[in-house]
């Protein structure tokens, strides 16, 4: 209709100025295609369920105008595409899931899916699974037509199929559903230990598979069997990551520390260490490195030892003495060396520091032969 009013407007307006413009015929029929661009037309007044034990029917509408001007003769066909819902009662309940896909019957009927079959185009996946976690079409077996049933595909790349996710319960868009630092597929096939002389197949829906409190990454780190509870208190030798270390502390330091033992649990997880920034500090005479503040879950029977590289200051080591910061006050704490320029001392939490005994003495006003 508008096509139609804006080609007798272009007609009018050519004879007013007192001759025929010939570009009006063919500036309305560009006007008319531009409009039908969109030919597919979905028609809905209200969100109804649909009732869809019948498929949903197309129809198609051919609509043929004549335009008779002058010497000019301009027919348009216009063929029109909708889809027709048969409709049941109005959806009130905004929850109802007929089926149970996860997909809402009010978006069953937006999506065009079958509200009465959880997997509407019969590849595996439910509708809900489809349209939230996968992002493929509900309608369509091989949604990207690369040949493949968009069960079949890999949505997160873990080596599991989409059913396979479906079927374990796993993330179909998550490698790792539980967040143990283990693929979901390696769970589910089996994960070697430490050793490399045993398979576990651990849970991919938990991180602790036997519930003895460490997660199935750091057993498997410490050589114990993640499906096997009665080994959470067994204290094995380890040393702290380098990666636990912050960047002031770590290799690049002028001291570099690191932490070792004979100890129960994952001493990554259970020691935090960072630069204490405790003002007591700040104007000290005979600060070696840097204060550090440790937090830890081990007491001091628990056998935590930390170590200072002193390779830097190894002219004047034997007058190096390791601190507890208190209150206020330097309190020694008992050290050996070890491999030579090692510092080595038994910590729990609190502030502990290096100190040049010689400078920090002669601040004091305090010589000692």
């Amino acid at each position: 209709v508008i096509a139609l009013i804006l080609f007798i407007w272009f007609i009018m307006k050519s004879k007013s100025k007192g001759g025929y413009n010939g570009m009006a015929p063919f500036m309305s029929l560009l006007i008319i295609i531009s409009i039908l661009i969109p030919n597919i037309i979905f028609v809905r007044t209200r969100t109804y369920a649909a009732d869809i034990y019948q498929e949903n029917i197309k129809y198609n509408k051919s609509i043929t105008t004549q335009v008779n001007y002058a010497n000019f003769t301009c027919t348009f066909r216009v063929t029109v595409e909708y889809y027709f819902v048969n409709t049941i009662a109005p959806i009130t309940d905004l929850e109802l899931d007929t089926d149970s896909d996860t997909l809402p019957d009010y978006l069953e009927v937006l999506y065009l899916t079958d509200l009465n079959n959880e997997d509407t185009d019969g590849d595996g996946l439910p509708d809900g699974v489809e349209v939230y976690r996968t992002y493929t079409d509900p309608l369509r077996i091989d949604t990207d037509n690369n040949g493949v049933n968009d069960g079949d595909e890999d949505y997160d790349k873990d080596k599991l199929t989409n059913i396979e996710e479906k079927n374990h319960g796993t993330d179909y868009d998550n490698v790792d559903t539980d967040y143990d630092s283990l693929s979901d597929y390696d769970e589910i096939n089996g994960v070697k230990s430490k050793d490399g002389t045993k398979i576990y197949t651990t849970d991919p829906l938990s991180d602790d598979t036997d519930g003895d409190g460490l997660r199935d990454d750091t057993e498997l780190k410490l050589n114990l069997n993640p499906t096997n509870s009665s080994d959470a208190h067994t204290k094995v030798t380890q040393t702290s990551s380098e990666d636990a270390i912050p960047r002031e502390l770590g290799k690049k330091s002028s001291v570099p520390i690191s932490f070792y033992g004979e100890l129960a649990g994952d001493i990554d997880e259970n020691v935090k260490v960072r630069k204490s920034n405790d003002n007591f500090f700040d104007n000290m005479q005979g600060l070696v490195g840097n204060p550090i503040m440790i937090d830890t879950t081990y007491d001091g029977d628990d056998g935590l030892k930390i170590s200072f590289d002193l390779t830097k200051y190894d002219s004047i080591k034997n007058r190096i003495q390791l601190c507890r910061y208190v209150d206020g006050e330097l309190i020694p704490v008992e050290h050996t060396y070890v491999s030579g320029d090692k510092l080595l001392g038994d910590v729990t939490t609190g502030v502990y520091v290096l100190v040049d005994s010689k400078k920090y003495t002669n601040s004091l006003k305090i010589y000692i032969k």
